[in-house]
C-alpha cells in the first residue's frame, strides 16, 4: 500500500500539465490571496494523497502558519485536537467506527479517506520545526451517534446531579450506540437537551473545563432542523470560517465540490453554479477573505468502484457537455492532471474554479 501512494504522489507532481516534476503544481502569490479551497468528490481513494501533497506544497513556501479547515462537526474536532495535543489516536479512530456506522451520515465512507489524510498530516507536524498548523471543523453537528458518543465521552468525567437527560446519555453503552438510533426521536431529544443545557449554562460553564465547555457548546450550538443542503448550511460554514480569522495565517478548506465555488452567477443554468460556502468567503462584503480566494476542484473522469466503472466526462463542475473535448485534450491521459484555468478556453470554469485537478482513473475508497 506504501508503496501505491508513494506512486500516485510522484505521478501527481511530475504529470501535471505546464509543471516540471519539481515545480509547485499550484501557484500562489501569499501577499494577495489568503484561503485555498479544495473541493472534492467524496469517497475518492486519491483525494487524500492529492491533499496531502498541496499541504506540504504550501507549508514549505508560505511564511504563514497555517490552520487547516474541514467539512466536520464540533465532535469530530473535539478528537482532533486529542490527537495533536495529546497523541491520542485511539479515541479518535473508535470515534470515526462510530461514526462510520451512523445510518444517516452519508460522507461516513469519506471518513475513511480523511482518518487516512489526518493521520498523514499529524505524523508531517511532528518534523515540522518552525512552524506549525491547526486543524478546525466547520460543520454543525447533525448526526446522533456522533453527538451521544462525544456528550457521553465528555459527561462520564463529571459528577452532575439531578440531571435525567444526562444520566441517559451517559447510560448507554456501546451496543446501544451503534443500533439504529430513530431520527425523529433524536431531533426531538436534541431540541430538549439542547434547551435544558442552555437554559442551565452557568451550571454546565461550572462544573465542566474549559475546554470541555467550549466543545459542549459548539456541538449544541446550531440546531440538528438545518438540512445540510439548505443555503442555511452554506452561511453557517462561512461564518465558522471567519470566526477561525486570524491575519498571521494562511487557510486552507478541504469540502465537497458543491461548497467550493468561489463565485456564483444568478442566472446562469450550470452544475455547480450554487451561493456556496466558497462564494460567501469570496464575496461577502465583511469577510476576510474576499477576492483573496484560489479554489481547486478535485475531479475524476471515471471512477471505479471495484465493480463498475462510471464515467463522468460529462458531470464536470462548471463546464458545458461541448467543452468536454477540450478539456480531455488538456488531460492528454495523464494519470492525474493539473490544470490552469485561467489559461484554457473553458468558458464558465474559470469563473468558479482556479484549478481543476483531474484524475483519469479514480477508485472507491476502501473500507476500515
Amino acid at each position: 500500500m506504501l508503496k501505491l501512494k508513494l506512486f500516485i504522489a510522484y505521478f501527481f507532481i511530475s504529470v501535471c500539465t505546464g509543471y516540471s516534476q519539481f515545480d509547485s503544481y499550484i501557484s500562489i502569490d501569499f501577499q494577495k490571496s489568503n484561503l485555498l479551497i479544495i473541493g472534492e468528490y467524496h469517497n475518492i481513494a486519491e483525494n487524500s494523497d492529492i491533499q496531502l501533497n498541496i499541504i506540504k506544497d504550501i507549508a514549505v513556501k508560505s511564511d504563514k502558519n497555517i490552520e487547516i479547515l474541514i467539512e466536520f462537526s464540533p465532535s469530530f474536532e473535539y478528537y482532533l485536537e486529542k490527537l495533536f495535543n495529546n497523541n491520542d489516536s485511539i479515541s479518535l479512530l473508535n470515534y470515526m467506527l462510530n461514526k462510520r456506522k451512523e445510518k444517516h451520515d452519508t460522507l461516513g465512507m469519506a471518513l475513511t479517506n480523511q482518518y487516512e489524510l489526518l493521520m498523514n498530516l499529524y505524523y508531517y507536524s511532528k518534523t515540522l520545526s518552525e512552524k506549525s498548523f491547526k486543524i478546525k471543523c466547520i460543520d454543525k453537528e447533525y448526526l446522533p451517534r456522533a453527538l451521544l458518543f462525544t456528550l457521553k465521552d465528555i459527561f462520564g468525567k463529571y459528577e452532575i446531579k439531578d440531571s435525567a437527560l444526562i444520566n441517559q446519555i451517559c447510560a448507554l453503552d456501546s451496543i446501544q450506540l451503534k443500533e439504529v438510533i430513530d431520527y425523529t426521536d433524536f431531533k426531538l431529544f436534541d431540541a430538549t437537551f439542547r434547551a435544558y443545557y442552555f437554559r442551565n449554562i452557568e451550571l454546565f460553564k461550572s462544573t465542566l473545563n474549559p475546554n470541555d465547555f467550549y466543545y459542549v457548546s459548539r456541538m449544541l450550538e446550531y440546531s440538528s432542523e438545518i438540512d445540510r443542503y439548505s443555503p442555511e448550511r452554506e452561511k453557517l460554514m462561512a461564518r465558522n470560517v471567519i470566526r477561525n480569522y486570524f491575519d498571521s495565517l494562511f487557510y486552507i478548506l478541504i469540502t465537497g465540490i458543491n461548497h467550493s465555488n468561489k463565485n456564483y452567477y444568478k442566472k446562469l443554468d450550470i452544475r455547480n453554479n450554487n451561493i456556496s460556502t466558497g462564494y460567501l468567503l469570496n464575496n461577502e462584503n465583511k469577510s476576510p477573505f474576499r477576492n483573496k480566494v484560489i479554489s481547486v476542484a478535485i475531479t475524476r473522469r471515471y471512477f471505479n468502484t471495484g465493480t463498475r466503472i462510471f464515467n463522468y466526462e460529462y458531470a464536470y463542475p462548471c463546464i458545458l457537455n461541448s467543452e468536454v473535448d477540450y478539456l480531455n485534450s488538456l488531460v492528454k491521459g495523464n494519470i492525474i492532471s493539473c490544470i490552469n484555468l485561467k489559461s484554457t478556453r473553458l468558458k464558465y470554469a474559470k469563473r468558479f474554479f482556479d484549478y481543476f485537478i483531474i484524475i483519469e482513473n479514480s477508485n472507491s475508497i476502501y473500507d476500515f
